[in-house]
């Protein structure tokens, strides 16, 4: 499934609970995450106030959102302004310098690599494209 970031959290930081976390579930994990070698971001951790543990790439933690209901969806972006695909081609400051990330940012392969390595996708899962990433 499609993973996003959230504008108004800080960095390794939550700030979705409660409602936000019913609509926007945190990615959770039990170990720390290991990427591909070419990925071009840093898979990480942070600790919600649950003592969950949620994944981050480059510190920005990561959510699912749930409209999206197959994989390829991209239902969630720019959903209030706040909410977008994680930008894993773009430079991690690309947020911090006012730029929001847009799908276009979106490197598809990097995206599905991420998700099998977590979990989220099957080792030959086939993506299927939204209108935004045609």
């Amino acid at each position: 499934m499609t993973l996003y970031l959230y504008t108004r959290d800080e960095p390794n930081v939550s700030n979705c609970y409660d409602q936000c976390a019913t609509n926007w579930p945190p990615l959770i994990v039990t170990a720390a995450p290991t990427g591909p070698a070419n990925l071009p971001g840093k898979l990480g951790t942070t600790t919600r106030k649950d003592g969950k543990m949620q994944v981050t790439y480059d510190g920005k933690p990561l959510y699912l959102w749930i409209r999206d209901t197959k994989p390829g969806d991209t239902t969630g972006q720019g959903v209030n302004n706040v909410w977008y695909v994680i930008p894993v081609s773009a430079p991690a400051t690309t947020a911090a310098a006012g730029g929001l990330p847009r799908a276009g940012d979106v490197s598809l392969p990097t995206i599905a690599a991420i998700a099998v390595a977590l979990g989220i996708l099957g080792l030959g899962t086939r993506l299927l494209l939204g209108p935004r990433l045609r």
